[in-house]
């Protein structure tokens, strides 16, 4: 079924376990030409036979979770010192993992060490940005959502009065609506954060990347652009109509204001999704907390 739509890279599992020999080498001899066509195939095998062995481009060859052996099927009998007139599956299969000198092979060369965090945070934060432009649809919701909102707060306290006790009251109603509309609507970036959750989890106990690389590119590919760009549209809409006072500085700290408090919003929704598997129970903690946080 995977192979319907054409994958850049396929993993299998013993794809010739059970299978008879004739089997065993068509289903390699597809694979082989399958990766000749620009697909990279990545398989776990035990005990093939040399025709098969002969197809393969690079060897990994493990004993006891670690890898003794990597690169071209063709220098492994050179690496083992093999006897001569001997087959490198039949040497392959004849090592005897309970011997220590297996390991002595392999501690000859040292580990290669972990991939750096600057690398790590390289292309964690690529593949963060690049799902966040193949997901528009979020985007383009989060915009329209603060662009109607701008608009409602912009009609509703426009050209507030600025000195008597009505307008004193519009004002203090205003700011209350404005950053608890904006707070509240954080909680569109929950759902996603759940959907990785379980990714991250995996990737994360395979030792691929750290858990403060992960926190870091979606705080700077994604929860930082999805806030910044729809709370300065928000600003400018809801503050040039409302009749509060036009000048730069205090629309920047308007706009400073507004920022925070939906970075706010994230972050304890980033917490959620970290803490709570489940979306209705985690959106359910969230909209508690953001209710007695307005209340104090």
């Amino acid at each position: 079924m995977e192979l319907v739509l054409s994958p850049k890279i396929l993993f299998l599992d013993e794809p010739t376990t059970g299978l008879d020999a004739s089997t065993a080498s068509n289903v390699m001899n597809c694979l082989h030409q399958l990766s000749r066509q620009g697909c990279t195939i990545i398989f776990s095998i035990r005990q093939s036979r040399f025709s098969i062995f002969n197809l393969f481009d690079t060897t990994i060859l493990l004993c006891k979770g670690k890898c003794i052996y990597q690169g071209s099927p063709n220098d492994l009998a050179n690496y083992f010192a093999s006897p001569m007139h001997t087959r490198i599956q039949e040497l392959v299969a004849d090592l005897d993992p309970n011997e220590d000198e297996i390991y002595g092979v392999n501690d000859e060369r040292p580990d290669a060490e972990h991939c750096s965090f600057r690398s790590e945070t390289y292309y964690v934060a690529q593949r963060t940005l690049k799902n966040a432009i193949r997901n528009p649809q979020l985007t383009l919701s989060q915009t329209i959502i603060v662009v109607v909102l701008g608009f409602l707060v912009g009609l509703v306290y426009y050209d507030m009065e600025l000195t008597n006790e009505r307008g004193v009251q519009n004002r203090l109603g205003a700011i209350f609506f404005i950053f608890v509309s904006q707070i509240f609507s954080t909680v569109t970036t929950l759902e996603p954060l759940l959907k990785e959750r379980v990714l991250f989890i995996h990737e994360n106990a395979s030792g691929y990347y750290r858990t403060s690389i992960f926190f870091i590119a979606k705080l700077v590919c994604d929860i930082l652009p999805m806030r910044v760009v729809p709370s300065l549209i928000f600003s400018i809409i809801a503050y040039s109509m409302s009749g509060l006072h036009r000048t730069v500085g205090q629309f920047f700290v308007f706009l400073l204001t507004i920022f925070m408090s939906t970075v706010f919003g994230s972050a304890l929704c980033f917490l959620a999704a970290a803490s709570i598997p489940m979306f209705a129970v985690a959106l359910i903690s969230v909209i508690l907390v953001f209710y007695y946080n307005d209340r104090i």
